[in-house]
């Protein structure tokens, strides 16, 4: 009996709701129903997605995170520092979730998340990137949110991966459902 009453209390606890989600994913859920409603309600319908996906493997619970992230990533900072500490995509979810509002705006054309891949010169088909890397706006030689670089191995027994600067690259806009589009 002792065993189920703890089991239920932990149960309890773990439930996110606004008011135990936090102030930076109350305020993220609010910017994300006002900025990005239909983005929002999208990203709601899909699996929580995972950390970091690999190159070539991004999935639209992903792409639609960085353009909700294009967004309101900015009420995720706190005065003072320039990267947002770690958010938890659930205790977002439950914001999200407890704030939703009863009508949705549904034409949205901004923000505008991009993703561009990397390829090595000779992969000319662009089929393997080797590298990604995620930011919004216009200008897409910023990447304000990171890039993830593949390391290959070599016969040799070392690594290899692309330069900073080398290599062919395709950018992409993220769509209000996920998709990709070109820029």
């Amino acid at each position: 009996m002792r065993v189920s009453l703890l089991i239920l209390g932990v149960g309890i606890a773990m439930v996110a709701t606004p008011s135990l989600a936090g102030k930076k994913e109350d305020a993220y859920a609010k910017c994300a129903w006002d900025e990005a409603p239909v983005s929002a309600a999208n990203w709601l319908t899909l699996p929580v997605p995972a950390k970091y996906p690999l190159p070539g493997n991004i999935t639209r619970e992903y792409a639609l995170k960085q353009r909700l992230d294009a967004a309101c990533l900015d009420r995720l900072i706190a005065e003072g520092i320039s990267r947002p500490r770690a958010l938890s995509a659930k205790k977002l979810r439950a914001a999200l979730e407890q704030t939703r509002p009863a009508e949705l705006v549904l034409e949205e054309e901004d923000p505008k998340a991009f993703v561009c891949f990397r390829y090595f010169e000779n992969d000319t088909a662009m089929k393997n990137p080797a590298a990604v890397r995620w930011g919004y706006g216009r200008d897409m030689s910023k990447s304000q949110f990171g890039t993830t670089t593949s390391i290959f191995a070599e016969e040799s027994g070392g690594g290899v991966s692309l330069s900073e600067d080398g290599g062919l690259e395709k950018c992409q806009f993220v769509r209000s459902d996920g998709s990709l589009v070109d820029a």
